[in-house]
């Protein structure tokens, strides 16, 4: 409701780790990742609120760069249009334990950001003529025993949504064609903990299963209630569309961050049948992960068996002069992956 006019929602705060040594109210959070995970997907303000010395540094860090810029999708996270459409097909009664209710699986896009004047100058790159590839990242949260399936068509329908919102022209600082429809024919999904890869296309869904909560929760203390509350299973998808026929680099992006492809991480993309390359900004001497694919032989992403093995590329951050705190380095992917 609040981005729909243009406002960005604020999660509220929450604790990064389950236990908050001495705090007042003597309870846990059950949930800690899941809540660090939905306060990235938000596009809003962070806040994790633990007493001092209780921050779980991994998890905070997996939402924003090494000198604290968030990184953020294009928009806020929200449920899918198709699980209001499920949630209208059950006819099981209201409150029975076989009411699904609206399903929990939220989705938003992002992408690399244009490149600037100045920085296209100063490493040599043309600013591209056309918006970088649009990605997404998708959260499935207490998925039903029947599973839960996202089609391409809904991938393209909400892409196309985001090009005609008037905050993806203003952060691209390009004239977007709302009209034009995405030729994108497939996606390579990666799940961000398991590392599982698949390709997504018309006649591959991306499919997520039900899963129980983990064994941990039927020993929480406490009533009953907050155990039907948290400890919720999930999975966090990123996708990644394949060059049409499906050829060249697939850029799936950061491994240890939330949302991989960041506008406020990469700028500039650029890609072809044979190459891609990109600016990689952050702090000077941080160090990025870009998890890529090479399918530029025929057929290797032609489906989920046939799908490159994962090579991740490790690129320094080094500053423009000397005593610059922020810097930026150069990911280019030809015959092989560099970043300088």
């Amino acid at each position: 409701m609040y981005w729909s006019i243009g406002l960005l929602p604020f999660k509220d705060d929450f604790w990064s780790e389950s236990d908050n040594y001495a705090n007042p109210w003597n309870s846990r959070e059950a949930d800690p990742e899941l809540q660090t995970v939905v306060s990235s997907l938000i596009a809003g303000p962070v806040g994790p609120a633990d007493g001092l010395g209780n921050l779980n540094k991994t998890r905070i860090m997996r939402t924003c760069r090494q000198d604290g810029t968030l990184l953020k999708p294009h928009g806020p996270a929200m449920n899918l249009d198709s699980t209001f459409k499920a949630a209208l097909a059950d006819k099981r009664a209201l409150g029975t334990a076989s009411y699904i209710g609206v399903p929990s699986v939220w989705g938003a896009t992002m992408s690399a950001s244009a490149a600037a004047a100045s920085a296209a100058a100063t490493s040599s790159v043309s600013p591209p003529s056309a918006p970088p590839p649009v990605h997404h990242v998708l959260l499935f949260a207490n998925v039903s025993a029947a599973g839960y399936a996202v089609e391409l068509s809904e991938l393209l329908a909400i892409e196309a949504e985001a090009r005609r919102a008037p905050d993806f022209s203003f952060q691209f600082k390009l004239k977007i064609d709302s009209a034009a429809a995405s030729q994108t024919a497939s996606f390579v999904a990666r799940e961000f903990y398991s590392g599982e890869q698949r390709l997504v296309d018309a006649a591959h869904p991306l499919k997520v299963s039900h899963a129980p909560p983990p064994p941990a929760c039927a020993s929480m203390p406490g009533t009953s209630s907050p155990r039907k509350m948290y400890c919720i299973p999930f999975e966090l998808w990123t996708l990644a569309p394949v060059p049409a026929p499906r050829a060249g680099w697939v850029m799936l992006g950061e491994v240890d961050k939330y949302v991989g492809v960041s506008g406020q991480r990469f700028e500039g993309q650029t890609s072809t049948a044979k190459s891609l390359s990109t600016n990689v900004l952050g702090s000077a001497k941080e160090v990025v992960s870009i998890a890529m694919l090479d399918c530029r032989a025929k057929g290797a992403c032609a489906s989920t068996a046939a799908l490159p093995k994962l090579l991740l590329v490790r690129c320094v951050i080094t500053p423009s002069f000397p005593t610059d705190k922020n810097g930026r380095a150069r990911l280019q992917c030809g015959a092989s992956c560099t970043c300088a």
